[in-house]
């Protein structure tokens, strides 16, 4: 019985401790339960939304049941609309309230809409064309003008862009790349550092970027030819090209020669004794900070008394439509110092000279070999021979008119053609200027080229004109007005040269050619003995056609003494001119003269120094002068003389009677 009762306590207590674990695994059951209904809530899969304007963004219910309909609404189609999937479009800044309705159950998303940030206008990059044309590309069209445009030049990385270039004008054609034309006084040099600044570009304000002027790498080729003697002591020097600091080297020397870099760097010595005569051929390769090549081919002549070495230059030229003149001298050593010379085989017309020079014209493009025969006069069997290598590439003529900005041909303008191939052999440029009728004609080889038309203070550049032919036509306007200057003043009907406050030159004359602009300019001349002083003030526009110059003048005149009818004047040392005033007191015709054993010249004129009368030896004896002119009473004339010696002297009277009647009594 005892034990039962101990058998029903432990059942009991097992009871009791099993209740507990049953009751925390339903709680937890039933969170799990209520867990999972929460996660399969019907929800947006966002309640707020931000987009920028045109942007969209696709809305969606998520958990909801297959089958159900949704309807979607907007409370403002102008700030964003919503399709009938849900997707979200904003239109126009501001705010808006998207809704899905599913039965009655609505369900809200805000939707702020934003204006597109503005993406900036900045400077992509900068590249220098040519010397007076600079290339600024943005990184997007903005339409500009040439007042938010600056160019500077600066020669050191470390210094500063104190120089300001100015500018002709800048160009565009889509309003993203721009084309900068400096004035003429503007050139960028190569190596210059340069910096263009750009204003009110559209979100960054002001930017620069720079850039440095390079023309490309290049190899440039030449031959040098050096004589000497066998077993005499070499001294000679090979002045190097390049920019900056450049390295050499050197191969094909004779023996016994060597060559070392001179101490400034600049230049290589060539020094020893050579010890075998004969032509060698060797090569100066050098090399710049740029990295360009300069590549001279060395043709090194050394002569004895028994061995006679020569040599010529190559030639490469344009053959142009009249042919080519050659003239190219000889490098001799070696023998007595004295030959003669002979060309042999086809000379082409050639002809050769006692100085082994040959000179003459070919006619046509191509390869030549003109070999000379050289003998030596005291000792015939001492012989050699030399040949010149001649290249003549196929010329292009170019040919146009310039003309100013209303289409009238403009004289004297100067047109050149600059080949951007810098090692080409046969031609780097040509140049010409303008005739009466605005024309030029320049000779070309096969390349690309950079026109640069200019006159006085105005200039076009051309780019990248390719010349594979012949062409005429290739006409250039020039950005100038003619302008016709008058002068207020009757004593002056022409002008001398035109300046401005900074002394930059616009021309000359009577007639100006102008940009587009105002200008205050001076002109200083002198007229006999009368220094005058011009000046115009004018704005020039397309409808200019003259300005009237304001012109006022001064005396120069520097009177050495008065002279008085019947009176001499003894005149000494008068190399130089000297003036002599006369008023005659009756209106009739006088007689100016000189007597003396000196060669001496005469000339009357005006108080504003205009010749009236000059002569030089119609005196009554050899080398005197005689001049007559009817003088009105009260006017003042002047006489002014020289003589041909300083150490002479001589008489000058001024008579109403003609000395040379006495001399035929």
């Amino acid at each position: 019985m005892k034990r039962n009762k101990i058998i029903c306590l432990l059942l009991a207590l097992a009871l009791v401790l099993t209740m507990p674990a049953a009751t925390t695994t339903a709680a937890k059951k039933k969170t799990t339960d209520k867990k999972a209904s929460q996660s399969k809530k019907v929800a947006l899969n966002k309640k707020k939304l931000t987009l920028k304007k045109g942007k969209t963004y696709q809305l969606k219910l998520k958990n909801l049941k297959k089958g159900k309909k949704v309807k979607w609404s907007t409370n403002k189609k102008k700030i964003a609309t919503v399709s009938k999937k849900g997707k979200v479009k904003a239109k126009k800044a501001g705010k808006a309230v998207i809704t899905a309705k599913v039965g009655k159950k609505k369900y809200k998303c805000k939707v702020t809409v934003k204006n597109k940030t503005a993406s900036k206008t900045t400077i992509a990059s900068v590249v220098v064309l040519n010397r007076y044309t600079v290339q600024v590309v943005l990184n997007k069209a903005q339409s500009l003008s040439a007042s938010n445009f600056t160019v500077k030049t600066k020669a050191y990385a470390s210094g500063t862009y104190n120089r300001t270039l100015k500018m002709d004008g800048v160009t565009t054609s889509n309003k993203k790349t721009y084309i900068i034309t400096l004035s003429e006084s503007s050139a960028i040099s190569e190596t210059d550092y340069v910096q263009v600044t750009v204003s009110k570009l559209k979100g960054t304000g002001t930017a620069s970027k720079q850039t440095i002027y390079s023309r490309g790498k290049f190899n440039y080729q030449d031959t040098q030819i050096y004589t000497s003697t066998q077993g005499q002591e070499v001294d000679k020097y090979f002045d190097l090209d390049g920019y900056g600091w450049s390295t050499a080297s050197v191969t094909g020397l004779p023996a016994g020669v060597k060559a070392k870099m001179s101490d400034s760097g600049g230049s290589i010595e060539f020094y020893g004794t050579p010890s075998r005569a004969g032509s060698f051929t060797g090569k100066i390769v050098t090399k710049d900070e740029l990295g360009n090549t300069y590549t001279n081919s060395i043709i090194w002549l050394v002569g004895n008394a028994n061995t006679i070495v020569a040599a010529y230059r190559p030639i490469y030229r344009v053959m142009g439509s009249s042919g080519c003149y050659i003239d190219q001298s000889i490098y001799i050593t070696g023998g007595s110092g004295s030959y003669e010379y002979a060309i042999q085989g086809n000379g082409y017309g050639m002809s050769v000279y006692g100085d082994g020079e040959l000179e003459g014209t070919l006619k046509s493009a191509g390869n030549y070999a003109i070999t000379v025969g050289i003998t030596d006069k005291d000792n015939a069997s001492r012989k050699a021979t030399a040949r010149l290598s001649v290249s003549f590439a196929a010329g292009r003529t170019i040919s146009g008119i310039v003309k100013d900005a209303k289409g009238n041909p403009l004289e004297d303008a100067e047109v050149d053609f600059t080949n951007r191939n810098r090692a080409d052999r046969y031609l780097s440029s040509a140049y010409d200027y303008t005739d009466s009728k605005g024309a030029y004609s320049v000779t070309l080889v096969n390349g690309t080229y950079d026109i640069d038309a200019s006159m006085t203070n105005a200039s076009r550049h051309i780019l990248s004109y390719k010349v594979t032919t012949s062409k005429s036509g290739v006409d250039i306007a020039l950005p100038v007005y003619p302008v016709m200057v008058y002068s207020n003043n009757s004593a002056v009907s022409s002008f001398g040269s035109w300046y401005d406050s900074t002394g930059t030159y616009y021309g000359s004359g009577n007639k100006l050619y102008l940009k587009a602009g105002t200008y205050q300019l001076t002109s200083t001349f002198s007229r006999g003995l009368v220094d005058y002083t011009a000046k115009i003030s004018l704005k020039v526009t397309a409808a200019t056609t003259s300005v009237t110059a304001a012109v006022t003048g001064k005396s120069n005149l520097s009177v050495t003494g008065d002279i008085s009818l019947g009176e001499a004047v003894t005149v000494t040392n008068a190399s130089d001119y000297r003036y002599y005033r006369f008023v005659p007191t009756e209106t009739k015709t006088y007689y100016f003269y000189s007597e003396g054993s000196v060669d001496s010249y005469g000339l009357l004129c005006n108080t504003n120094g205009e010749e009236l009368a000059s002569d030089d030896d119609s005196g009554t004896t050899g080398g005197n002068f005689l001049i007559s002119y009817e003088c009105t009473a009260g006017t003042a004339y002047y006489i002014r003389i020289s003589s041909y010696g300083d150490e002479s002297s001589f008489n000058l009277f001024v008579s109403d009677t003609n000395p040379a009647s006495y001399e035929g009594e």
